[in-house]
């Protein structure tokens, strides 16, 4: 099984404990935040597929387009997510903008039909990533210059980081995670 094989089946698996999970909440579940300025699990979803659809798909789309540029490198915290193979256990925490914070307003079946988009998306990029050479990189703003593959790696591990904060809502909520 090649890397990104994996990748994928890791990835495909997490989707499907997304899935699962929308399952399990309520419309005003979905919606609720255990703050002003905390995000809701609908937010989570929210961000996680724009994220993934609006940053990191189209950084693959550029890499295979040739449009990725081949000087530059990851930043040293780029290096250090890598070799982790994930990123670090803490929170990190921006500061509630427009441009960055999630509409609360999705729904269920909104989520879970954009959950199913994604994994066709990744299936289909998948197959393509052996294709695409590794030296077109497209610059990440904290991570630095990656490559299609590393951005692929990226969506996984990005979804497998925002379990923790799903589970932390679904204690809030007074859920016990799957």
């Amino acid at each position: 099984m090649s890397e990104t094989n994996r990748i994928l089946k890791d990835l495909e698996l997490l989707i499907g404990q997304y899935e699962e999970a929308l399952g399990r909440y309520t419309p005003e579940q979905l919606h609720r935040q255990p703050s002003p300025e905390a995000w809701s699990v609908g937010q989570v979803y929210t961000h996680l597929l724009n994220t993934a659809f609006h940053m990191q798909m189209r950084a693959i789309t550029a890499c295979r387009n040739g449009e990725g540029q081949p000087e530059g490198s990851k930043s040293e915290a780029g290096e250090a997510v890598f070799r982790l193979g994930a990123f670090p256990p803490i929170k990190i925490a921006v500061p509630p903008t427009d441009a960055y914070t999630p509409p609360n307003t999705e729904e269920a079946d909104s989520l879970r039909a954009r959950l199913e988009k994604l994994r066709g998306e990744c299936r289909e990029v998948e197959a393509q990533l052996a294709a695409i050479p590794a030296d077109r990189r497209v610059p990440h703003p904290r991570l630095g210059a990656m490559n299609a593959v590393e951005w692929f790696a990226l969506i996984e591990m990005h979804f497998r980081h925002h379990l923790r904060q799903q589970r932390e809502l679904d204690s809030f909520l007074g859920l016990e995670s799957a």
